[in-house]
């Protein structure tokens, strides 16, 4: 492998590579919480006893990069960190490379898979490791993957991730009991799957039936506004009605007490009675 100044060169050849990070059906190995040992081990004894299986450390192409020592690599990663690649700059670079590379194999995995949880963090799936923000939904998300540690991956995938790494860690564990016990811890853990898959599926449908009462009473609440924005339109408008109908009304009295002022003129042009009126005539005629 070519030395490569940038993460991104080392994303877009681990993308060409591909087919080199793609383990054996029912051989992929996963590791976190420092079982790197312990996943490698059962690697080797798989293999040995005639199933193909590895860590993606020891694909063709993880070997390549492995051999790179990019935590060693100051240089590298303090300019990764530059670059906008995770929070720690000792190993800013390397985590993103291996996490990426981390991705594909997971990505390339089918069948059977197989995790490995450490003792380090209480035997705890860290959220911030490459497991555990990476590999795990990469895992769920693969259609090719049927089992991760014996648990069928539809099921997992229907689970929260704090649930699904909760029975991880336990398969994981259950491992380092003896055979019978093992075997009994296995069924424990099916059967506890298969418990949270219902209750996942009943909290669905419960969420889906509020879901849909909620969108009736909207339906609802909206026909009820449309009514009374119709009803408020009514009212105006024969409010309006109403107005021009007695507009017209004082119009018309007003035009009748009108009419009836003239005709009283008519009858006495001199309402006084005290000929007024036609004296002042006469005498505007003498005048003219």
């Amino acid at each position: 492998m070519a030395r490569h100044e940038s993460v991104a060169d080392y994303h877009a050849e681990a993308e060409r590579r591909r087919a080199e990070l793609r383990a054996p059906r029912d051989g992929a190995v996963f590791h976190t919480s420092v079982a790197w040992r312990e996943a490698g081990a059962y690697a080797e004894a798989r293999t040995a006893e005639g199933q193909p299986t590895q860590v993606v450390e020891h694909t063709p192409y993880g070997r390549e990069l492995h051999a790179e020592q990019l935590y060693g690599d100051a240089a590298f990663n303090a300019r990764a960190h530059r670059e906008g690649y995770g929070p720690n700059t000792g190993t800013a670079g390397a985590d993103a490379v291996w996490k990426d590379t981390s991705r594909i194999y997971a990505e390339e995995a089918e069948g059977r898979v197989t995790v490995f949880v450490g003792r380090r963090n209480g035997g705890r799936i860290d959220p911030d490791s490459t497991f555990g923000s990476v590999e795990r939904d990469t895992l769920l998300a693969n259609e090719k993957v049927t089992e991760i540690n014996g648990l069928e991956r539809e099921k997992l995938a229907t689970l929260d991730s704090a649930e699904v790494d909760h029975l991880i860690e336990e398969t994981s564990r259950a491992r380092r009991l003896d055979k019978e016990a093992r075997m009994e811890r296995e069924r424990e853990l099916r059967e506890e799957l298969d418990r949270k898959v219902e209750q996942t599926a009943d909290r669905s449908q419960t969420a889906t039936a509020d879901e849909a009462r909620a969108a009736e009473a909207e339906r609802t609440a909206e026909r009820e506004r449309a009514a009374a924005a119709e009803r408020g339109h009514a009212a105006r408008k024969e409010a309006d009605t109403w107005g021009d109908i007695e507009r017209g009304h004082e119009a018309k009295r007003q035009a009748e007490q009108d009419n009836w002022g003239d005709d009283d003129r008519k009858r006495d042009p001199d309402p006084w009675g005290d000929g007024k009126a036609a004296d002042a005539r006469k005498s505007q005629d003498k005048t003219r």
